[in-house]
């Protein structure tokens, strides 16, 4: 029975009454004379032949009982043609075929059930091939539910595989080379597929790898060629899913896992061991307290995923949202590879190929570019005669060349209506807690300014080209930060008018950042408004901690940032004892330590962990070896 067969087996059952009550049958009735009016329309007949028929609808029952049984013969060639007609029309029809798929099913067994009633005497009566040949014809149409439920399931799997397809490919996708030209491997890849090739492991928790490192250390790069490698790896299969890239808004939980539980379950069935790569949970950190779906999602995904056997899990995420964030400081005890910066071999490498000047080993230029975001910054901004670099010095150079200076490349754009773009890019991601823009938001007032960015790799697009966002997380932030410092914004204000969540720390951090180095004096006002001037606790003590953590974690403090501390964090207990915790350098520590009350308070564990960190010679009264 062909698909015209079933529309016109429908409309026989239905004008005769076989059709059960599902629905809104009059309706349904409308609408194919509806589709009956238009075939007589386009019938090849005269006017008045048309009007003769248009209220015969009913009529068509026996020339649609004989079209069924024999489209060759017994019906007149124009009728026929009128009944194609009317049978098309129906199938263009959208409610008429919705109503079908309701209740072919039932019409299938009900005339069947009818069918096989009245014939059982003459069944009994037939010889055998004739009865084969009526079971055969039965079973036949008893197929047909199974094959369009068969069919549906073939289409809803492959949307499931083009959609895990697309995940992974944001993440094979990814810039991975330093200016488009060389790669370096870094030795973690291979440590980690050691791990997944180690047998014998039984518990859930042991099949989760957590690739910790700071902000720009490559994380998303290393996970970028362990896809690849997995690639050669006989047995496994990669998939992967880059957090920052997805709109969590689109997904539900409980279809979004199965999309991976489904697909794992048959790969292991088919002898492939899966290996699930998350890159950058911790932006999802960034809404706490705002929107926790897409963290949560993850999370669960993660939970379901792990009780399958054979499966390996690594997730990327920076140390201080694995401590902090309720959801991850779970996997803090997890499998734990720590990405560590570039050898200084491998720093050479990289200037030698571009022909840049090659800094000492132990210079503080050499460290810097250990960290693969500044080389990025470095070699496309820096200049080999600098004696200061700073990723905001590279950041504002950037800036100069693609922002301010625009016009000397495209005379049509303004340096204002680029930072009026940036600065509602900026503040869509603020008000959602996300790191991607709908580029269809920006497009009607933005397109030129858009294409522009994302042409200058300001900006960068989405695989499905649906939405915009920053090449890392430190570029959104250095933005965010400076439009808010040009259009005379303080940080106390913006603090004071939203939610003070874990999700504002970074901003808040590079907010701070950036003003140290463009209004230092500024910089100390507001540093002393918010820490020390608060007597009415309006700003919460996570945020007091996090800019005293990055005061203490500065190099090379100033003269003014060491007064200010001397001034006020050593006399105040508390914050004193914020500050000490924090530090993470030589300068800061030995500054501390000559004030002998603050050294004799110290925790032993304060004291090793500083003296490690530093690494410096103390004095033998203060560190007894």
């Amino acid at each position: 029975m062909t698909p015209s067969d079933l529309v016109a087996s429908f409309v026989i059952s239905l004008l005769a009454g076989y059709v059960p009550t599902i629905g809104k049958t009059d309706d349904v009735m409308k609408h194919l004379k509806k589709c009956y009016d238009k075939a007589l329309g386009k019938w090849n007949v005269s006017q008045e032949t048309r009007e003769l028929m248009s209220d015969n609808m009913l009529d068509q029952l026996p020339q649609l009982q004989q079209y069924i049984k024999d489209k060759r013969k017994g019906i007149n060639p124009k009728t026929k043609e009128l009944i194609v007609a009317w049978l098309q029309e129906i199938h263009r029809d959208s409610k008429c075929l919705e109503y079908i798929s309701s209740v072919q099913t039932d019409i299938i067994n009900y005339k069947l059930d009818e069918y096989f009633e009245n014939l059982k005497n003459e069944i009994l009566d037939c010889n055998s091939d004739v009865l084969n040949a009526l079971k055969e014809q039965k079973a036949s149409i008893d197929k047909m539910p199974q094959k369009m439920i068969e069919a549906v399931s073939i289409v809803e799997n492959t949307r499931k595989r083009k959609l895990i397809n697309i995940y992974t490919t944001q993440l094979a996708s990814c810039q991975y080379q330093f200016m488009g030209e060389i790669h370096v491997v870094r030795h973690e890849v291979l440590d980690i597929i050691k791990w997944i090739q180690t047998p014998g492991v039984k518990k859930d928790e042991d099949r989760i790898c957590m690739l910790t490192g700071t902000a720009g250390l490559g994380k998303t790069v290393l996970l970028h060629d362990l896809l690849q490698e997995l690639e050669n790896v006989t047995g496994y299969q990669a998939y992967g899913i880059k957090a920052d890239q997805i709109d969590f808004s689109k997904e539900e939980i409980e279809s979004f896992i199965s999309l991976y539980t489904d697909e794992f379950e048959t790969k292991i069935e088919g002898g492939v061991k899966p290996v699930l790569i998350i890159d950058q949970i911790d932006a999802l950190s960034k809404t706490l307290s705002a929107d926790r779906n897409p963290i949560t999602l993850l999370d669960s995904l993660i939970n379901s995923v792990v009780r399958i056997k054979d499966v390996r899990i690594i997730v990327s995420c920076r140390p201080y949202d694995l401590d902090f964030d309720p959801l991850l400081k779970k996997y803090e005890y997890r499998k734990n590879i720590a990405l560590k910066p570039l050898e200084y071999q491998q720093v050479v490498e990289v200037l030698k190929h571009f022909k840049r000047n090659v800094p000492g080993e132990k210079t503080k230029l050499a460290t810097f570019l250990g960290v693969p975001n500044n080389m990025q910054w470095f070699l496309e901004y820096g200049k080999d005669d600098c004696e200061v670099v700073s990723l905001q010095s590279l950041m504002d150079e950037m800036w100069t060349q693609r922002i301010t200076d625009v016009k000397s490349k495209n005379k049509r754009l303004s340096a204002n209506r680029l930072s009026e773009c940036l600065h509602r890019v900026t503040q869509v991601m603020n008000d959602s807690s996300s790191l991607v823009c709908s580029k269809k938001r920006l497009e009607r007032i933005f397109e030129k300014e858009i294409n522009y960015l994302v042409s200058e790799h300001v900006l960068i697009q989405s695989t499905d080209r649906k939405h915009v966002m920053f090449p890392h997380q430190s570029l959104a932030d250095y933005v965010s930060a400076r439009l808010a410092y040009e259009n005379g914004q303080t940080m106390a204000d913006m603090l004071e008018k939203e939610h003070q969540g874990l999700y504002v720390r970074n901003r808040v951090k590079q907010y701070f950042a950036y003003i140290r180095e463009a209004d230092p004096e500024a910089y100390l006002k507001e540093l002393k408004h918010i820490v020390v001037d608060d007597t009415a606790g309006t700003y919460r003590t996570h945020i007091k901690l996090l800019l005293l953590s990055t005061l203490a974690g500065f190099d090379e403090p100033s003269d003014e940032e060491k007064e200010f501390v001397n001034r006020y964090i050593i006399p105040n207990d508390l914050f004193r004892d914020m500050f000490i915790d924090a530090i993470y350098n030589q300068e800061w520590f030995e500054f501390v330590a000559k004030h002998s009350f603050v050294v004799d308070q110290l925790k032993p564990k304060s004291v090793i962990r500083i003296s490690r960190c530093c690494m410096a010679v103390r004095n033998p009264s203060v560190f007894p070896k």
